[in-house]
Protein backbone atom coordinates (compact mmCIF):
# COMPACT_ATOMS: atom_id res chain seq x y z
CA UNK A 1 0.00 0.00 0.00
CA UNK A 2 1.34 3.43 -0.87
CA UNK A 3 1.43 6.25 1.63
CA UNK A 4 -1.25 8.90 1.98
CA UNK A 5 0.46 11.32 -0.38
CA UNK A 6 0.32 8.95 -3.38
CA UNK A 7 -2.56 6.58 -2.65
CA UNK A 8 -5.00 6.24 -5.51
CA UNK A 9 -8.40 7.82 -4.99
CA UNK A 10 -11.51 5.76 -4.30
CA UNK A 11 -12.66 6.29 -7.90
CA UNK A 12 -9.30 5.18 -9.29
CA UNK A 13 -9.18 2.11 -7.05
CA UNK A 14 -12.62 0.87 -8.04
CA UNK A 15 -12.67 1.74 -11.74
CA UNK A 16 -11.36 -1.76 -12.63
CA UNK A 17 -14.19 -3.29 -10.58
CA UNK A 18 -16.79 -1.16 -12.34
CA UNK A 19 -15.20 -2.10 -15.66
CA UNK A 20 -15.46 -5.77 -14.68
CA UNK A 21 -19.20 -5.31 -14.15
CA UNK A 22 -19.54 -3.62 -17.54
CA UNK A 23 -17.61 -6.43 -19.23
CA UNK A 24 -19.74 -9.12 -17.58
CA UNK A 25 -23.05 -7.65 -18.73
CA UNK A 26 -21.89 -7.65 -22.38
CA UNK A 27 -20.35 -11.15 -22.10
CA UNK A 28 -16.87 -9.78 -22.68
CA UNK A 29 -15.59 -11.33 -19.46
CA UNK A 30 -15.90 -15.05 -18.77
CA UNK A 31 -14.65 -14.80 -15.18
CA UNK A 32 -17.61 -13.36 -13.29
CA UNK A 33 -15.72 -13.04 -10.01
CA UNK A 34 -15.23 -9.47 -8.76
CA UNK A 35 -13.06 -8.69 -5.73
CA UNK A 36 -15.53 -6.46 -3.91
CA UNK A 37 -17.84 -6.86 -0.91
CA UNK A 38 -20.86 -8.46 -2.58
CA UNK A 39 -23.18 -7.86 0.38
CA UNK A 40 -22.30 -4.16 0.49
CA UNK A 41 -23.04 -3.85 -3.21
CA UNK A 42 -26.31 -5.77 -3.35
CA UNK A 43 -27.78 -4.70 -0.01
CA UNK A 44 -26.42 -1.19 0.55
CA UNK A 45 -25.47 0.07 -2.89
CA UNK A 46 -21.77 0.52 -2.13
CA UNK A 47 -18.65 -0.64 -3.95
CA UNK A 48 -16.09 -1.56 -1.30
CA UNK A 49 -12.94 -3.64 -1.09
CA UNK A 50 -13.10 -7.08 0.47
CA UNK A 51 -12.66 -7.03 4.22
CA UNK A 52 -10.20 -9.30 6.00
CA UNK A 53 -11.48 -12.86 5.80
CA UNK A 54 -13.87 -12.21 2.93
CA UNK A 55 -13.52 -13.96 -0.41
CA UNK A 56 -14.46 -12.75 -3.87
CA UNK A 57 -17.79 -13.95 -5.27
CA UNK A 58 -19.17 -14.23 -8.78
CA UNK A 59 -21.91 -11.85 -9.96
CA UNK A 60 -24.77 -12.55 -12.32
CA UNK A 61 -25.98 -9.88 -14.71
CA UNK A 62 -29.16 -9.50 -12.68
CA UNK A 63 -27.12 -8.94 -9.50
CA UNK A 64 -24.96 -6.35 -11.22
CA UNK A 65 -28.00 -4.44 -12.44
CA UNK A 66 -29.60 -4.56 -8.98
CA UNK A 67 -26.43 -3.48 -7.19
CA UNK A 68 -25.72 -0.64 -9.58
CA UNK A 69 -29.31 0.60 -9.30
CA UNK A 70 -28.73 1.06 -5.56
CA UNK A 71 -25.31 2.61 -6.22
CA UNK A 72 -26.82 5.17 -8.59
CA UNK A 73 -29.46 6.09 -6.01
CA UNK A 74 -26.76 6.65 -3.37
CA UNK A 75 -24.62 8.69 -5.76
CA UNK A 76 -27.57 10.90 -6.68
CA UNK A 77 -28.51 11.36 -3.02
CA UNK A 78 -25.08 12.42 -1.74
CA UNK A 79 -22.93 13.17 -4.77
CA UNK A 80 -22.61 16.33 -6.88
CA UNK A 81 -25.59 17.64 -8.83
CA UNK A 82 -24.03 16.27 -12.01
CA UNK A 83 -24.96 12.76 -10.79
CA UNK A 84 -28.44 13.48 -12.17
CA UNK A 85 -26.96 12.37 -15.51
CA UNK A 86 -26.51 8.80 -14.25
CA UNK A 87 -29.08 6.34 -15.66
CA UNK A 88 -31.74 5.28 -13.15
CA UNK A 89 -32.02 1.85 -14.80
CA UNK A 90 -28.52 0.43 -15.21
CA UNK A 91 -29.37 -2.15 -17.88
CA UNK A 92 -26.82 -3.17 -20.51
CA UNK A 93 -27.00 0.20 -22.26
CA UNK A 94 -27.11 2.07 -18.94
CA UNK A 95 -23.99 0.35 -17.63
CA UNK A 96 -22.12 1.17 -20.84
CA UNK A 97 -23.23 4.78 -20.54
CA UNK A 98 -22.19 5.20 -16.91
CA UNK A 99 -18.71 3.94 -17.77
CA UNK A 100 -18.27 6.99 -20.00
CA UNK A 101 -19.66 9.76 -17.78
CA UNK A 102 -16.91 11.66 -15.99
CA UNK A 103 -16.64 14.35 -13.34
CA UNK A 104 -13.83 16.89 -13.07
CA UNK A 105 -12.78 17.47 -9.46
CA UNK A 106 -13.01 21.19 -8.75
CA UNK A 107 -10.92 21.58 -5.60
CA UNK A 108 -8.34 19.96 -3.35
CA UNK A 109 -5.12 18.15 -4.19
CA UNK A 110 -6.84 16.26 -7.04
CA UNK A 111 -8.29 19.41 -8.61
CA UNK A 112 -8.64 19.04 -12.38
CA UNK A 113 -8.59 15.25 -12.28
CA UNK A 114 -11.32 13.49 -14.27
CA UNK A 115 -12.93 10.54 -12.51
CA UNK A 116 -15.89 8.28 -13.19
CA UNK A 117 -19.03 10.12 -12.08
CA UNK A 118 -20.74 7.15 -10.43
CA UNK A 119 -17.66 6.31 -8.38
CA UNK A 120 -17.18 9.96 -7.44
CA UNK A 121 -20.79 10.07 -6.26
CA UNK A 122 -20.28 6.89 -4.25
CA UNK A 123 -17.21 8.43 -2.64
CA UNK A 124 -19.40 11.35 -1.51
CA UNK A 125 -21.96 8.87 -0.17
CA UNK A 126 -19.21 7.01 1.67
CA UNK A 127 -17.90 10.25 3.17
CA UNK A 128 -21.38 11.18 4.39
CA UNK A 129 -21.75 7.86 6.17
CA UNK A 130 -18.44 8.44 7.93
CA UNK A 131 -19.34 12.01 8.87
CA UNK A 132 -22.67 10.91 10.30
CA UNK A 133 -20.94 8.19 12.34
CA UNK A 134 -18.35 10.66 13.65
CA UNK A 135 -21.03 13.18 14.55
CA UNK A 136 -22.98 10.53 16.44
CA UNK A 137 -19.83 9.50 18.30
CA UNK A 138 -19.05 13.12 19.15
CA UNK A 139 -22.51 13.66 20.60
CA UNK A 140 -22.01 10.67 22.89
CA UNK A 141 -18.62 11.95 24.00
CA UNK A 142 -20.00 15.44 24.64
CA UNK A 143 -22.92 14.08 26.65
CA UNK A 144 -20.36 12.38 28.90
CA UNK A 145 -18.28 15.57 29.18
CA UNK A 146 -15.21 13.87 27.68
CA UNK A 147 -14.67 15.98 24.57
CA UNK A 148 -11.33 17.59 23.65
CA UNK A 149 -10.53 21.03 22.24
CA UNK A 150 -7.60 22.50 20.32
CA UNK A 151 -6.29 26.06 20.47
CA UNK A 152 -7.53 28.25 17.64
CA UNK A 153 -9.95 25.77 16.10
CA UNK A 154 -13.43 27.21 16.23
CA UNK A 155 -16.84 26.81 14.68
CA UNK A 156 -18.59 29.48 12.61
CA UNK A 157 -20.10 31.01 15.74
CA UNK A 158 -16.66 31.44 17.32
CA UNK A 159 -17.00 28.64 19.88
CA UNK A 160 -14.27 26.02 20.14
CA UNK A 161 -14.76 22.94 18.01
CA UNK A 162 -15.06 19.71 19.98
CA UNK A 163 -13.15 16.52 19.14
CA UNK A 164 -13.89 12.98 20.26
CA UNK A 165 -10.41 12.27 21.64
CA UNK A 166 -7.02 13.79 22.34
CA UNK A 167 -5.32 12.51 19.18
CA UNK A 168 -8.08 13.86 16.94
CA UNK A 169 -7.73 17.25 18.61
CA UNK A 170 -3.95 17.15 18.18
CA UNK A 171 -4.21 16.29 14.51
CA UNK A 172 -6.80 19.03 14.08
CA UNK A 173 -4.43 21.59 15.58
CA UNK A 174 -1.50 20.42 13.46
CA UNK A 175 -3.59 20.48 10.29
CA UNK A 176 -4.83 23.97 11.08
CA UNK A 177 -1.30 25.18 11.84
CA UNK A 178 0.85 23.41 9.25
CA UNK A 179 -1.56 22.56 6.43
CA UNK A 180 -3.32 19.54 4.98
CA UNK A 181 -0.12 17.68 4.09
CA UNK A 182 1.45 17.97 7.54
CA UNK A 183 2.01 14.20 7.69
CA UNK A 184 4.09 13.96 4.47
CA UNK A 185 7.47 14.12 6.25
CA UNK A 186 7.68 11.42 8.98
CA UNK A 187 10.20 13.39 11.04
CA UNK A 188 8.23 16.63 10.97
CA UNK A 189 5.02 14.69 11.57
CA UNK A 190 6.36 13.42 14.89
CA UNK A 191 7.59 16.91 15.82
CA UNK A 192 4.23 18.48 14.99
CA UNK A 193 2.33 15.96 17.10
CA UNK A 194 4.70 16.47 20.02
CA UNK A 195 4.14 20.22 19.79
CA UNK A 196 0.38 19.68 19.64
CA UNK A 197 0.30 17.94 23.04
CA UNK A 198 0.39 21.30 24.80
CA UNK A 199 -2.21 22.82 22.44
CA UNK A 200 -5.16 20.60 23.38
CA UNK A 201 -7.22 20.12 26.52
CA UNK A 202 -10.56 19.02 27.87
CA UNK A 203 -11.21 22.33 29.60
Amino acid sequence: MTNNTTQASYAEQHLPNLQAMADIVVDKRTDRTIAIDKEACLERGRIEHLRTGQVAHSFTKTEIYAGLKLCVANAKADGPLSCVALPDKPNKAGVARMMNIYHTIASGKRMGTKVNLLLHGLKSHRDKIRRDAKNAELELVKSAGQEWYAEGITLADGSLRAFTDMMSAMKGWVRNTYGQNWYADPVKKAQYLQEAVSKVSQA
